[in-house]
């Protein structure tokens, strides 16, 4: 007996959904990525969708509000994928205050 592994598909545009594990906080892009290409259903029609053929509204690292693009039902949907906090290390910027206490002085 042979197996496929079936991924169902958006009813609204056809095409397969993608699984993302995890995505960094500070990556902007690959965040919307994963929010455009990922699986939501909605509570009310059970029609499954993409986060793009849907609308993605406000999103945070644990769940983000999505619109049913058949029935036009607001849902508050768990993300399906991890986000990992990563804080930005980043260098003295332009118009930083000089260290004040500089043993060279």
């Amino acid at each position: 007996m042979f197996f496929s592994a079936f991924k169902g598909k958006c009813s609204v545009c056809q095409r397969a959904f993608q699984s993302f594990q995890s995505v960094d906080s500070s990556d902007q892009d690959s965040l919307r990525d994963a929010l455009a290409l990922s699986e939501f259903k909605c509570k009310e029609c059970s029609v499954k969708f993409h986060g793009m053929c849907g609308k993605v509204g406000q999103a945070n690292p644990k769940d983000a509000t999505v619109t049913c693009p058949v029935c036009y039902q607001r849902i508050k949907h768990p993300l399906p994928f991890k986000v990992k906090l990563v804080k930005k290390m980043s260098g003295p910027q332009v118009g930083d205050r000089a260290d004040t206490n500089n043993p060279l002085e």
